[in-house]
């Protein structure tokens, strides 16, 4: 696909300029001043700064997923225009996760030896993968009322845009600080869907792709910084 294309160019573009600036301004090994920073809520995100760097970059990396699998469950159902009394029973199974890479410059708006504020802005890039499978059946009063329908959905979706956050840090000893960030991305979305259909008569496969431009709001992020 084309897309695809354009998000490897862009991720390959993504690597070579954060090698490139790094080459370009990184001083001396035991100059250096190393910062990892992470927290845990609604998955994994590590980022990565060199702060002896005279532009500073950090590197993001973000990762989440989830699981779901709902066991059969049955109720009573009446249908329109008939009398009988029919079963329903269903099963869910479905996952999804993201891994998301973001580079940032980060600004400084406000620094002393324990507090410092900032704002960062950035490239960002993202794969998104899922999976549902929903079965449903109808019992009837006899095996001709009877019917099963599944639904099969799997779905990749590509990210990329520009991504900016704002936030504070508070050291609490020289090698460990708490953070606090609140992210806004502009993102441009295209998501490719298989679809699969299936009930007692018949079986449909259809391709659906679509794109759509999204601005992404994170809740406040409270994490962690060790320096070494």
């Amino acid at each position: 696909m084309v897309f695809q294309k354009c998000f490897k160019l862009s991720l390959l573009f993504f690597v070579l300029l954060s090698f490139g600036l790094h080459a370009q301004d990184s001083t001396s090994e035991n100059s250096r001043t190393n910062k990892l920073q992470f927290y845990l809520v609604n998955g994994l995100d590590i980022s990565y700064s060199d702060l002896s760097l005279s532009f500073p970059l950090r590197y993001n990396f973000f990762i989440t997923g989830a699981y779901d699998n709902r066991d059969a469950q049955e109720k009573d159902m009446h249908i329109i225009s008939d009398s009988n009394l029919y079963k329903q029973n269903y099963i869910f199974k479905g996952f999804n996760y993201k891994i998301s890479s973001k580079i940032l410059y980060i600004n400084f708006l406000y620094e002393t030896k324990s507090f410092k504020s900032y704002f960062g802005i950035g490239p960002i890039v993202s794969f998104k993968r899922s999976h549902a499978n929903y079965i449903s059946k109808y019992v009837g009063d006899n095996s001709f009322d009877s019917n099963k329908f599944e639904n099969d959905v799997w779905s990749n979706s590509y990210e990329v845009g520009l991504s900016t956050l704002i936030g504070i840090e508070a050291k609490l000893i020289d090698l460990i600080a708490l953070f606090a960030e609140y992210d806004l991305d502009f993102l441009y979305n295209f998501v490719e869907r298989k679809v699969h259909n299936r009930d007692k008569s018949s079986t449909r496969k259809y391709l659906r792709e679509e794109d759509n431009y999204q601005i992404s709001l994170s809740n406040v992020k409270l994490g962690v910084s060790v320096f070494f």
